[in-house]
């Protein structure tokens, strides 16, 4: 089950990458740049957004975590008032503080 899973997500990454691509051959070029001329060093250069995608995933991954063993997914709404309130206010915070800092078109406004 765990394979189908990573084999779907595979396939779904890779239709947005056709789904994005102006033409055939810029989403053939994104692919064979993937495929063929991958390297994992080039990855460290982007330290900022590295750094701003694990100080928010953190807390998303918690309460996943906390959804998963409740076996609820509402089970947020059911914390007390002051938690949830904390659990907003740290998301926020690092939403402004960590999030987007220019502005980017969303990806179905190109049509």
């Amino acid at each position: 089950n765990a394979v189908k899973m990573v084999g779907f997500f595979h396939l779904t990454c890779i239709g947005w990458v056709f789904f994005r691509s102006n033409s055939m051959s810029q989403a053939a070029d994104i692919l064979s740049s993937i495929f063929l001329k991958f390297n994992a060093s080039e990855i460290f250069t982007h330290k900022d957004t590295i750094s701003s995608m694990f100080k928010l995933s953190w807390l998303l991954l918690l309460v996943q975590i906390c959804q998963f063993r409740g076996n609820d997914l509402l089970i947020v709404r059911k914390w007390p008032f002051m938690f949830r309130g904390i659990l907003y206010f740290v998301m926020y915070y690092y939403f402004v503080f960590y999030g987007m800092k220019a502005v980017k078109p969303f990806i179905y406004f190109q049509f």
